[in-house]
């Protein structure tokens, strides 16, 4: 079965980059507030299965193989808001940015992207030290479904 395609705008740049979160950044969480100036473009799942751990009050992605693929959403972030997120999420002492692959779940007919679509996506993860007290999320969600 042949994926698809990885997309991007063809008005994004380097500095305008999409976010890929997976937990207190997230609508209805307490942390979404974080966001505001963003547009929310899709839920999306990482197309890698990563390590996603729970810790005291929010999650942390681990750059470790993981049982699953992350589920969380696709935010379309303006210019300047990305110098913001790396100091809410506390870079480089507590999490570090890096580019993943992500897979949109739902169609978003405003941006212009497709269930199915693939694209490079900003996300943070925490060192696996900083995560070892964490519980594993096997399911790849938080908060965890029961």
């Amino acid at each position: 079965m042949a994926s698809a395609p990885i997309t991007a705008r063809p008005e994004r740049t380097a500095r305008l980059p999409w976010v890929f979160v997976y937990g207190s950044l997230k609508r209805g969480q307490y942390n979404q507030h974080v966001l505001q100036g963003a547009r929310f473009a899709a839920v999306a799942r990482s197309v890698l299965a990563w390590r996603l751990v729970a810790l005291r009050r929010y999650p942390a992605l681990v750059r470790a193989p993981g049982p699953s693929p992350v589920t969380g959403e696709l935010w379309d972030v303006p210019d300047g808001m990305m110098t913001m997120l790396d100091r809410f999420e506390e870079v480089p002492d507590l999490y570090a940015r890096h580019e993943i692959e992500v897979e949109c779940l739902e169609s978003d007919e405003e941006g212009g992207l497709a269930a199915g679509a693939r694209l490079m996506a900003q996300a943070y993860f925490m060192p696996a030290a900083l995560a070892a007290a964490g519980r594993d999320l096997p399911a790849g969600t938080w908060p965890q479904q029961d």
